[in-house]
């Protein structure tokens, strides 16, 4: 939808506007330009998601306790930047 509207406005990647999107999905290599792409460790993610929400399920009161998480990502750098 992003590539559409930029069309649509005329604006040129990356000449007019740099892009960078999350998740390294296969298609960005296929674009024009090819998308660069912040890749996210989706398995990590989901492990982590599931095992926070185990812990709150035995102990409510995590709930009342925000906790920050950071996991390593990594740039694929392609031609849209």
């Amino acid at each position: 939808a992003t590539m559409l509207a930029l069309k649509k406005l005329d604006k040129k990647i990356p000449q007019d506007i740099a892009l960078v999107t999350f998740d390294n999905i296969e298609i960005f290599e296929m674009t024009d330009p090819p998308i660069t792409a912040v890749a996210q460790p989706q398995e990590e993610i989901a492990k982590k998601a599931v095992e926070l929400l185990m812990q709150c399920i035995k102990d409510e009161e995590l709930l009342k306790r925000p906790q920050i998480y950071t996991l390593k990502t990594k740039i694929i750098h392609r031609k849209s930047v």
